[in-house]
């Protein structure tokens, strides 16, 4: 998976749990289908030259799948706090 593609999309998404939906993207890849197929699209199109932006390839539909990923673990992560 590439970091740097996978901090971008978390940064845009949740800028304040950064770190800690980065860590769980890379342990819990279950939690995470949609946004772990967008890093592995981009960091593909990247690895050919092709620059695009999240915004660019993706639908809003799509990105909402995103949001929901990370609300659904935010979520249950402050239950275990």
């Amino acid at each position: 998976m590439d970091n740097e593609v996978a901090k971008a999309i978390v940064s845009m998404v949740c800028d304040n749990y950064v770190d800690l939906l980065l860590t769980n993207i890379d342990e819990d890849k279950a939690c995470f289908p949609y946004t772990i197929s967008c890093i592995n699209f981009i960091s593909e199109l990247k690895r050919e030259d092709i620059d695009l932006k999240f915004n660019d390839i993706f639908v809003d539909k799509f990105i909402d799948k995103i949001y929901i990923e990370f609300a659904n673990f935010l979520s249950e992560a402050k239950n275990y706090e």
